[in-house]
């Protein structure tokens, strides 16, 4: 651990960051990793309001599966530029630095660690499309930062749906029922489970992936999102 944090901090000191938003110097996290964003952009993210101090807590619904809920950022500017710029890009950089940011708060948060971080997967079809899976990109970065083990594949996507994005309401909740399953011979018993995805908005597929870990006996998961939609205001 001692030569990877010299590592990084020579590499760090040859090469500094730069920020992705305006290009002025970046900073450096708490572990000694570059951070792609320099301190007068990060004070402009769009911090959730107060689940808790830190912007990280439990779900205010009730009947979500999960026992923690990790969402630092509103998805707003800068943060939707980030995820947009990573899903239809392919700019890794950007998930690198949505997964340091997820790592920070979830760092900030006094209690432990999960044992494994799991990405939502994509359909095969559309990860030969696309070639990358972004939840994957942001989960390996915040993994690798708090020093948990990632697996990218315990989920598998079984059945193709339609583009979440492209639909509304209850027609989500159906879309991705049945279409994730453990993949055959992987033992999550009793393994408490960090489940990853780039965007939290109705929580369709979050739900159903979390349903699928829990009938595989996992002991515990909780949501790690890069950002979450603000829900729609009520009057």
């Amino acid at each position: 651990m001692l030569k990877a944090s010299w590592l990084r901090a020579v590499g760090t000191w040859c090469l500094p960051p730069a920020c992705l938003l305006c290009g002025a110097r970046g900073q450096i996290d708490a572990t000694g990793s570059a951070l792609d964003l320099c301190a007068g952009c990060e004070g402009t993210l769009p911090g959730i309001k107060p689940i808790d101090e830190a912007g990280v807590g439990r779900c205010g619904s009730a009947a979500a599966p999960w026992e923690l809920l990790v969402a630092p950022h509103l998805y707003a500017w800068p943060i939707d530029h980030c995820v947009r710029t990573l899903k239809f890009e392919g700019d890794t950089a950007c998930g690198r630095l949505l997964g340091l940011l997820l790592a920070q708060h979830r760092r900030n948060l006094v209690r432990p660690m999960p044992d494994l971080v799991v990405p939502v997967p994509l359909h095969r079809a559309r990860y030969l499309e696309r070639g990358f899976n972004q939840a994957a990109v942001i989960g390996q970065y915040a993994a690798r930062s708090l020093g948990v083990p990632f697996q990218a594949r315990v989920l598998e996507r079984c059945r193709a749906t339609a583009e979440q994005s492209h639909l509304r309401g209850a027609a989500r909740a159906g879309n991705v029922i049945g279409a994730f399953r453990v993949r055959p011979g992987t033992a999550l018993d009793g393994w408490r489970i960090a489940l990853v995805d780039d965007v939290l908005t109705t929580g369709s597929t979050a739900r159903e992936a979390t349903r699928v870990l829990r009938a595989a006996r996992a002991a515990s998961v909780e949501l790690w999102v890069a950002a979450r939609a603000e829900p729609p205001q009520t009057r």
